[in-house]
């Protein structure tokens, strides 16, 4: 194969054999590395190589600014409107640094685009006038003032640059453009355009300039139908260009490759999911391609590439990745990041578990902890598992004299402090878990990281305004965001892993690419501008449908001279990472290339059958012990009702004592909600308690609600903590529960029902009579709510997730069998037989639930079977009452039976 730029330098051979005079500019830094191997060979040897730039690096060369780093450009941007705008209107800067990226890509834009800045920055002011006038409009941020002075920022931006002898690339563009003349009246030299697409206006300008003085020639890489083909986007670009500038009007340009039409294999996978596809990367390298032809693995979505990695072949040596490895992800960075989020307390102040657990995550520090406390490692283990808050002074008041507790938890007020601090602690982790260690890469991190401390310790040093600890925390994440380390490879050879821009001028034979899923490749509407759409279209800014012409371009080239195309995707259709097929491989299909062998599958994951190994639980001695002592002390409706929906669930949680695990984070427990709710109910009750319910009683308790609820909130909670989080919402939610469960009541009552509450919260522990047993059983419990409504005695328990009415319809007592939907009437029917003795002068009763999911429906009776079909009874009377003794006797002698194992229902 052939490729571009092997094309391209031959091409030139023809009239520059030995390249003197000659300096070539293409897209990219990569690119270079791959046009120095394609003229190596048309040298003369010995001989010098021709100087090749990047069009950033050529930019750079011809201006007399450099470019700045992006914390520089944020520094003196924040330092400009700081300056510019009154202190009662501007931002802090950590609230700055969240807004400020696309403002920088804007003023970018506005010098690389050669836009007149006070015309487009009036548009834009103008602009959001009209927004803010229009109610209907999403509100700005930002005052009038901000606007009315955003061209004033940009002059004070720019002209702190320049002072500096800086500039943004944008601003290098123009000043380049600006000595473009002078350059090239003094340059002798040849210069070579290489593989270029979408240009900048300055780009625009500077290559006709070249060309008009014969100084340079443009070679671009675009197929002749792709060119002729005026509705292909890959094309959009260069067609203009050949259309529109002067010297292409005298001198058009031959576009004669037609690569794309050869002959091509080009498959495309589905996958349920994103995994799956690096797995396939690995088997297509195994499988059918020989990976001592050039090969490519791009990656759609270059935070793809761990997974690669991890999958690739074991046989594989010769591989290189060109992006580099991003350090973001790794633990030492993330440890560092959380660290630089804790806030700074006095030392005995509550940390909450969001705050101070993810430090802790980092597991060199967890081992060292366990290592220099081996006789707290109990209390450690609660403390890296706290679900609540923590005050460190008194509970762990030995872990803050700690070297390195002490820095955790007395951290230092001031950015500057805590950089110093972090200083220390990185030098304490390498003495402590790296100095003795062979792993380059560990090493490598801690440089980054201590590079990027000194680098920021001295922007904030230079920096004439304050910052925060918050903006600190930012600019770190910021800096490292931008950090990789470089693997050691043959860029040339082997197989490449790279992203999709990285792939411009060059060329191979074996192309897979992952992630080709719309809103990746192409990217889709993501471009964050101040700019609207409207302004971006009358000024020439490059809007989302050019960063689709731009990918479409990219996607078109790579495939044009490879041979072996494969293409994988995503088809997952729902959940958090479900993808759509992108609109490239549709317009693949579509298009339908008699040359190309093309084809779309799914590919659906074979799923082996696995048996449902039943593994039952015999019944020890142990065992029949700790049920008789369960027996005495009293078997629960819950107990009861877990051991008819899941055998093994009972004796896992009432033999074993396995608890629930209780969700992170602080997040009120389905346990703890229910406490709440029911607590509540009762103590709204509580006053009103044997007393004929009227209007006024409910007006009472709806006023106390809201106080009630938070009361009994912070009774459940450590220490009383305030109420935060999601926490929030499942209060907010419950309040509106109650409010329309009390408020229906309240109407039924002014219509004329008559409602008195008898107990709430009734505790009852009654003995269960079974012959010939020789040790106590006993049933125990809490009754909700007792009440009389229009003369009926009712028993209520409160539900707070749902009932389904016909879950409470007795049947068939085999029904509770393996159907925790059941437990709410069983659980109720259970009541009915433990207050039979109490209240069987008033039986035949009610029984059934309040399900706070659906407050507006207010009760579910439970009913049985009635004389017909149609006509259900919706009491308990002493029969029903006899029955539940008879099935409660053959549950409880089944439980304790030798022979009978505990075995799952599922």
């Amino acid at each position: 194969m052939t490729t571009f730029l092997q094309e391209t330098i031959a091409s030139i051979r023809i009239e520059n054999s030995s390249f003197s005079n000659a300096l070539f500019i293409l897209p990219s830094k990569r690119s270079k590395i791959f046009l120095r191997d394609a003229i190596t060979p048309h040298l003369p040897k010995p001989h010098f190589l021709p100087t090749i730039f990047s069009i950033e690096e050529f930019i750079a060369s011809i201006s007399q600014l450099k470019i700045a780093p992006q914390i520089d450009l944020l520094f003196s941007m924040y330092d400009a409107y700081h300056r510019l705008m009154p202190n009662d209107q501007q931002d802090s800067f950590d609230l700055f640094l969240q807004w400020a990226p696309p403002l920088l890509k804007d003023f970018n834009d506005i010098d690389a685009f050669l836009l007149d800045p006070k015309a487009v920055l009036s548009d834009l002011n103008a602009y959001y006038a009209l927004e803010a006038a229009d109610q209907t409009e999403k509100h700005t941020p930002f005052t009038p003032l901000f606007w009315n002075n955003l061209f004033t920022l940009f002059q004070n931006f720019t002209a702190s640059l320049v002072e500096k002898n800086w500039g943004t690339i944008g601003m290098l563009y123009r000043e380049a453009l600006d000595g473009i003349q002078i350059y090239l009246d003094e340059s002798t030299q040849m210069h070579y355009f290489i593989g270029f697409n979408a240009l900048n206006t300055a780009e625009e300008y500077l290559f006709q300039e070249f060309l008009t003085a014969q100084s340079a020639k443009i070679y671009w890489d675009l197929d002749r139908q792709f060119f002729e083909n005026t509705t292909h986007a890959s094309g959009r670009f260069i067609r203009r260009y050949q259309k529109q500038w002067t010297y292409y009007r005298n001198h058009p340009y031959s576009f004669e490759n037609n690569h794309f039409n050869a002959k091509k294999n080009i498959q495309a996978f589905g996958f349920i999911g994103n995994i799956p596809q690096a797995q396939q990367v690995s088997q297509l390298l195994q499988e059918k391609i020989n990976t001592k032809e050039s090969t490519v693995v791009v990656l759609g979505n270059e935070n793809f590439l761990t997974p690669v990695l991890s999958h690739l072949p074991t046989a594989l040596k010769d591989w290189n990745v060109t992006m580099g490895y991003s350090v973001n992800q790794l633990p030492l960075v993330q440890f560092f990041m959380h660290y630089f989020t804790l806030e700074p307390p006095a030392k005995d102040v509550e940390f909450k578990p969001e705050d101070i657990l993810p430090v802790f995550d980092y597991m060199p520090l967890r081992r060292y902890f366990y290592r220099q406390y081996p006789a707290e490692k109990k209390a450690l283990h609660r403390l890296f598992h706290r679900q609540n808050a923590v005050k460190l002074a008194n509970e762990y008041p030995w872990l803050l004299s700690d070297e390195f507790g002490e820095v955790f938890f007395c951290l230092p007020e001031t950015p500057i402090a805590r950089i110093d601090q972090a200083k220390v602690v990185l030098e304490k982790i390498e003495q402590l878990f790296f100095l003795n260690e062979k792993e380059r890469v560990s090493f490598a991190v801690i440089e980054l990281i201590a590079q990027c401390l000194s680098q920021l310790e001295k922007y904030i040093q230079s920096s004439s305004f304050s910052l925060n600890n918050a903006a600190l925390s930012i600019l770190f994440k910021e800096q490292m965001a931008t950090q990789t380390i470089d693997f050691k490879g043959n860029p040339t050879t082997g197989v490449q892993l790279m992203g999709m821009l990285e792939t411009r001028t060059l060329d191979f034979k074996h192309v897979i690419v992952t992630n080709v899923n719309e809103g990746i490749l192409p990217v889709g509407k993501k471009d964050q501008s101040f700019f609207p759409f409207a302004l971006k279209k009358q000024y020439g800014l490059p809007t989302f449908l050019d960063n689709d012409a731009i990918y479409t371009y990219h996607f078109y080239r790579l495939l044009q001279r490879a041979e072996n195309v494969y293409l994988l995707y995503n088809a997952k259709r729902e959940g958090f990472d479900a993808g759509e097929k992108s609109r490239f491989i549709h317009q693949l299909a579509f298009d339908a290339n008699s040359a190309h062998q093309f084809s779309d599958q799914l590919i659906i994951p074979s799923i082996p059958s696995l048996q449902n190994k039943i593994h039952p639980i015999e019944k020890e001695a142990s065992m029949i012990t700790a049920l008789q002592e369960l027996a005495a002390h009293g078997f629960s409706p819950t107990s009861l009702s877990s051991y008819l929906v899941d055998p093994v669930a009972f004796y896992t949680r009432y033999l074993l004592n396995v608890k629930e695990v209780a969700p992170k984070g602080g997040v009120l427990s389905t346990f703890k909600r229910g406490d709440i709710v029911h607590k509540t109910l009762e103590l709204l009750y509580e006053p009103h308690m044997g007393k004929l319910l009227q209007p006024h009683h409910y007006d009472d308790m709806l006023s106390r609600l809201p106080g009630v609820l938070m009361g009994c909130y912070q009774n459940v909670t450590p220490d009383g903590a305030q109420i935060a989080g999601e926490n929030v919402l499942i209060i907010r939610a419950y309040e509106r529960a109650i409010k329309q469960f009390l408020s229906q009541e309240c109407m039924a009552i002014s219509k004329g029902d008559e409602l008195t509450i008898v107990a709430m919260e009734k505790e009852f522990k009654v003995p269960l009579p079974i012959n010939d047993c020789t040790f106590p059983i006993y049933i125990k419990g809490k009754i909700d709510r007792i009440d009389r409504y229009n003369g009926q005695l009712r028993i209520i328990d409160y539900k707070t997730g749902a009932v389904e009415a016909a879950k409470m319809k007795l049947t068939d007592w085999t029904k509770f069998r393996g159907d925790y939907k059941f437990q709410a009437l069983f659980q109720v029917l259970l009541y009915a037989w433990a207050q039979y003795n109490l209240y069987a002068t008033e039986y035949p009763i009610t029984v059934g639930v309040v399900s706070l999911k659906f407050p507006k429906e207010s009760f579910f009776p439970a009913t049985r079977r009635g004389p017909t079909k149609n006509t259900p009874l919706q009491t308990i009377d002493r029969a029903c009452v006899e029955e539940i003794q008879e099935f409660l006797t053959t549950l409880i002698q089944e439980i304790f039976d030798e022979q009978k194992s505990f075995v799952s229902l599922e």
